[in-house]
């Protein structure tokens, strides 16, 4: 499944969960959403990204961040936002220490990037796609990336290599024991390309794409 055109990847994502054959309401769906952050985009205790989602948890479906941080010991965060979180509270709206502090409460995994390489960012995401379908079993999940585009058939701006890609992808289905339902790619330029499509079908259920 292909759009041409940048549409709400939120809804059409949400769509795609709740339309799928053999959809159970007995499983919390799982939407992992991953954003890279450095200074360019927002600080560290900026208050920014985390407002991205009106709603994280409802009773069908579970929105899991995936921070990619862009800072002097680069990392990536897993944050498993629930029904109370509110980061529009005015104590915390322009962000700052008490900010960072209620953020990172919500924060259930940290893995540290050993360099700035394929092999590192692939290595880190099996230990945060490991936490997220060994604590969190769902029938069904999702993958968004909320960033630039990439035209080759890697991962989050080619963090990840096409090949790395076709590693990760196939792990993610060892682990969940089938495809995944989608991989959202909507947002991102030029990731509408045959090399997407061609590299990582064999993976997923559908993808979405934009050129």
């Amino acid at each position: 499944l292909l759009k041409q055109n940048h549409i709400c990847h939120l809804l059409l994502s949400l769509f795609l969960f709740f339309s799928l054959p053999g959809w159970s309401h007995d499983s919390q769906a799982k939407y992992l959403n991953v954003i890279k952050v450095n200074n360019n985009f927002a600080a560290y205790d900026a208050n920014s990204w985390e407002r991205q989602h009106p709603v994280y948890q409802t009773a069908d479906m579970q929105i899991f961040m995936i921070c990619i941080w862009n800072i002097t010991k680069p990392k990536i965060s897993l944050y498993k936002f629930n029904s109370t979180f509110d980061p529009s509270n005015p104590d915390y709206i322009f962000g700052g220490s008490q900010w960072v502090a209620y953020r990172e409460s919500f924060n259930i995994l940290n893995v540290d990037l050993a360099s700035n390489t394929s092999a590192s960012f692939t290595a880190a995401f099996k230990k945060i796609f490991d936490k997220i379908t060994a604590d969190f079993p769902a029938l069904h999940y999702g993958i968004k990336y909320a960033g630039h585009g990439f035209a080759s058939g890697g991962m989050f701006e080619n963090k990840i290599s096409d090949e790395d890609t076709q590693l990760l992808l196939a792990y993610i289905n060892g682990l969940i024991k089938g495809k995944i339902d989608f991989l959202d790619w909507n947002t991102n330029c030029n990731a509408g390309s045959f090399a997407i499509v061609s590299n990582e079908y064999k993976y997923s259920k559908y993808i979405l794409g934009s050129d």
